[in-house]
């Protein structure tokens, strides 16, 4: 297998209804994000700017980009995290 797919990671999250965000705004530097609602009430916020993701939608977080998500009404989610592809975001790692 190659490299590059052992470093994907998938997680999926069945979150509760909570009013706030599920977690503090964060950065991750060294790859991408991909948040997919399979049901339920997700919304993402990305440098700033909130946005619903309906269900069977999905939003990619840029590498870098300050973001949270939040599930005023609960959701299904999938998160997919791409392979860290180092300092150098032209690097195919």
């Amino acid at each position: 297998m190659p490299s590059m797919a052992r470093d994907f990671v998938i997680r999926e999250w069945r979150l509760d209804p909570y009013h706030g965000d599920q977690a503090p705004t964060h950065i991750h530097h060294a790859g991408e994000e991909a948040f997919v609602c399979l049901e339920g009430d997700l919304s993402v916020t990305i440098e700033g700017t909130r946005t619903r993701v309906p269900p069977g939608g999905y939003v990619i977080v840029p590498r870098g980009a300050p973001h949270t998500l939040a599930t005023p009404g609960g959701a299904h989610v999938l998160a997919v995290m791409s392979p860290d592809r180092g300092s150098d975001p032209g690097d195919p790692r």
